[in-house]
């Protein structure tokens, strides 16, 4: 018979593998990766460092701009077509805000969209540029004590 196995206790420290023929087998060492900051094949950095072409920002800006004046009209749109659904028949016999405005919705969803597809993307090139600019910095800063 086998010795009764205690309840499992999350908190304790993993015990290392057994192997019934060997006994316990010995911890694995974990991997050294060295994990240079920045990638070796990239071209060194200018000395005034990589302040960017600001097209980032440009992309923020137009996208933020254009996201807004495109999803601004959509939103009031949809709230004509859903106004117009459960409103009361009497006022709209025929049905025309819930057909034209969901059209013209569905028309400004392609802007309103593309602007946040250019928002973020833009974003994140900014801050992957800021965070490189940072590791090489730091990287200097080692270097050159």
């Amino acid at each position: 018979m086998s010795a009764p196995q205690p309840p499992f206790d999350p908190w304790q420290a993993p015990q290392p593998p057994f192997d019934p023929r060997r006994g316990p087998l010995p911890p694995l060492e974990p991997r050294q990766v060295p994990h240079p900051p920045f990638d070796p094949r990239q071209p060194p950095m200018p000395p005034g460092g990589d302040r960017g072409s600001g097209l980032e920002l440009f992309g923020i800006i137009a996208g933020a701009v254009l996201t807004v004046v495109a999803g601004l009209p959509m939103l009031l749109f949809i709230d004509v077509v859903v106004q117009a659904h459960f409103g009361p028949p009497r006022e709209d016999p025929h049905g025309y805000p819930e057909l034209f405005g969901s059209v013209i919705a569905v028309m400004l969803s392609g802007p309103t969209s593309s602007g946040l597809i250019i928002l973020i993307v833009c974003a994140v090139l900014r801050r992957q540029r800021k965070r490189r600019r940072m590791a090489q910095q730091s990287y200097d800063d080692r270097l050159h004590p």
